[in-house]
């Protein structure tokens, strides 16, 4: 099953000036899935290129990656959502890529005006510990629920409580059993090997409700 890796901007913007680790980095990706980021990223690359540079490369972009859209009302929220963990010194991308996947809200960590994601229900995995993600969310266009988790340090990508974790978010089925979206945000230069663990960890039938946000602000 193809995996989805949404990018950064800043991922984009050290490809396009021959960074190493950029350039590694999306090679590998390309390998292990499609790729997908915001069109706010598309304005924010533009800023940078002269027409020339602009009328070279933007093609190619549009051939490596899909462009994912969004209206004038989720681009404000995004705003929003910024300001408020920008406020408490905290960078989740997770909700910026939800919002931009026109997603609707449910319950977010942290944010004022939205109640904290539900426990989830642990099924008898690891020390059985429940779970609460970062954000709970509802794509309207796929009908699907969405969970996300943030991975911010190399230890967390794979301790016991991760594991249990992703046992527990992958798990998640609607009342049809449907299973859950999960989206787990890693910085970018752990995101393939947060790929790795999960995609070694979960049955291969489940890969396909699997993204990975890669991340250079965390």
């Amino acid at each position: 099953m193809t995996k989805r890796i949404l990018l950064d901007t800043d991922i984009l913007v050290d490809f396009f000036h021959n960074q190493k680790y950029a350039k590694d980095l999306l090679t590998e990706f390309l390998l292990k899935g499609n790729l997908y980021i915001s069109i706010l990223s598309v304005a924010e690359l533009r800023t940078g290129f002269t027409s020339q540079q602009a009328s070279l490369l933007l093609p190619k972009l549009y051939k490596t990656v899909v462009i994912v859209n969004l209206s004038l009302e989720i681009a404000e929220l995004a705003g929003k959502f910024r300001f408020e963990y920008r406020s408490q010194g905290i960078s989740l991308p997770t909700v910026d890529t939800l919002i931009a996947a026109n997603c609707q809200i449910i319950a977010v960590k942290g944010i004022d005006g939205y109640s904290t994601p539900p426990v989830l229900h642990n099924d008898g995995y690891g020390a059985q510990q429940t779970v609460t993600p970062d954000i709970l969310a509802f794509d309207p266009q796929s009908k699907e629920f969405i969970v996300g988790i943030a991975r911010v340090t190399r230890e967390e990508l794979e301790s016991e409580k991760s594991l249990t974790e992703y046992d527990v978010l992958f798990d998640q089925k609607d009342k049809d059993g449907k299973p859950y979206r999960v989206v787990i945000i890693a910085p970018a230069k752990y995101a393939s090997e947060v790929t790795s663990v999960v995609t070694h960890y979960i049955h291969r039938e489940l890969w396909h409700v699997l993204t990975i946000v890669a991340s250079k602000k965390m």
